[in-house]
């Protein structure tokens, strides 16, 4: 747990933080290639790139708002999210539509954006 120490007042003061678990910037799912193009408070464009084997099959932008969750049960277990209260979510398959996007041109990410006010 992280603390502040105060010399003037010769003992420790711990502070409880809001711990989360940020988005990676670069990460691997398979045969998927997942990079950060760019971020703000509320949203996050990837790029993905598709591989099959060393080659290079497609690439695509995924846009989603951010989600915190709290990590709880057998996510909290895990060697990942250890000490750590929340989590920012990455979408699955059932998001896209909802709070997530996708779409071969970066423009037309841009243009979601602005559509849906992010």
């Amino acid at each position: 747990m992280p603390f502040i120490y105060y010399k003037e007042h010769y003992f420790l003061i711990y502070k409880q933080y809001n711990m989360i678990k940020e988005l990676e910037n670069n990460f691997k799912r398979g045969e998927r290639t997942f990079d950060l193009v760019e971020k703000s408070e509320n949203w996050y464009i990837y790029k993905v790139t598709f591989h099959k084997g060393k080659e290079l099959e497609h690439s695509c932008y995924e846009l989603f708002k951010r989600k915190e969750c709290k990590a709880t049960g057998c996510c909290a277990n895990t060697k990942k999210y250890a000490g750590y209260e929340k989590y920012v979510k990455y979408p699955g398959d059932e998001d896209f539509g909802k709070w997530a996007w996708t779409s071969p041109f970066l423009d037309r990410i841009y243009d979601i954006i602005k559509e849906e006010n992010l």
